[in-house]
């Protein structure tokens, strides 16, 4: 199913696959567009280009910081996981 968003003025024809795919697309540009809008503000009448740079490398940013937050947190489960298994092991000698 094609829907149409708008992202800083500019509509844009995006293939989702079902309802819920649809509402976050929608969401996301939402979510665009007032960071842009903020921005704008902020740094003032810059470029829209400049803005969607900005605000492209802030959204980047912030993913590498809950990828390496999902990966500490796997590496904390493991751990966990094989000090278990060495307190069973030590409790049973």
């Amino acid at each position: 199913m094609t829907i149409n968003v708008k992202i800083a003025e500019r509509p844009y024809p995006l293939n989702v696959d079902n309802e819920n795919d649809e509402e976050q697309v929608r969401k996301a540009a939402q979510y665009i567009n007032e960071r842009l809008i903020r921005y704008r503000m902020q740094f003032g009448e810059k470029d829209m280009q400049d803005l969607l740079a900005i605000a492209s490398i802030q959204f980047v940013v912030s993913i590498f910081k809950l990828e390496s937050e999902i990966r500490q947190e796997e590496a904390n489960d493991k751990l966990n996981r094989i000090n278990s298994r060495l307190e069973e092991f030590l409790s049973s000698i």
